[in-house]
């Protein structure tokens, strides 16, 4: 099952995100995914991967960041990925919830997951994609 979100980054704006639930029997675990630069929120490793981790009771989050969402060829600055990052952190994480953030503009993810872990919440953690996985 897919929910479509609409979440607030601070003074940013607002940023389109999907969550699949988890089938059978969820673990407890949610992967937030964030597509490459200039990738759209329903790209093709996105969709797959959330197909997949969803069978194996893993929820997932894809979100897009500000100037995606606004048609932009330019990326975002630092403090908006951080602010957007944030929210979406924010929005997920929950009693008992277990995090794992990545995508291909990783460094914000590692960045707050390391920041996360730091502070004694080791419910966030971080995977680095590669920058071009093959999906058929």
């Amino acid at each position: 099952m897919h929910e479509h979100l609409t979440l607030e980054v601070l003074d940013k704006g607002t940023v389109s995100a999907v969550r699949t639930e988890a089938e059978g029997w969820p673990n407890g675990w949610i992967f937030v995914y964030a597509p490459g630069a200039g990738a759209r929120l329903n790209d093709g490793f996105g969709v797959y991967a959330s197909r997949q981790l969803a069978e194996a009771g893993i929820a997932t989050v894809r979100f897009q960041f500000p100037y995606m969402e606004a048609g932009k060829r330019r990326s975002d600055r630092n403090d908006v990925f951080e602010a957007t990052w944030t929210a979406v952190l924010a929005e997920v994480l929950g009693d008992g919830v277990r995090v794992v953030a990545g995508g291909r503009p990783i460094g914000w993810a590692y960045r707050l997951a390391s920041s996360r872990q730091g502070s004694g919440d080791r419910r966030a953690g971080a995977v680095r994609l590669p920058a071009a996985p093959a999906v058929e």
